[in-house]
């Protein structure tokens, strides 16, 4: 297991958990990101990345995504 913002660009895996709380825990929530869901990197820079989550693509600060926890595919 590992974090969100340690997936290479073009990489796929599954979110195992959201490990944070408050308004952000339930935006991310809204976004998609619950367990079991796929997601891929599109796109990946030095401070945000952009990753596909059901259909839609969505830019993730890489301190936020060092929050979600994955399963690598």
């Amino acid at each position: 297991m590992t974090t969100l913002d340690c997936i290479d660009e073009g990489g796929k895996c599954f979110v195992s958990s959201v490990n944070i709380s408050g308004k952000m825990r339930c935006r991310l929530y809204d976004l998609g990101f619950v367990k079991n869901t796929a997601v891929e990197c599109i796109k990946k820079n030095k401070t945000i990345c952009a990753y596909q989550v059901r259909g839609t693509v969505i830019a993730l600060h890489n301190d936020t995504s060092a929050l979600v926890s994955v399963i690598k595919i």
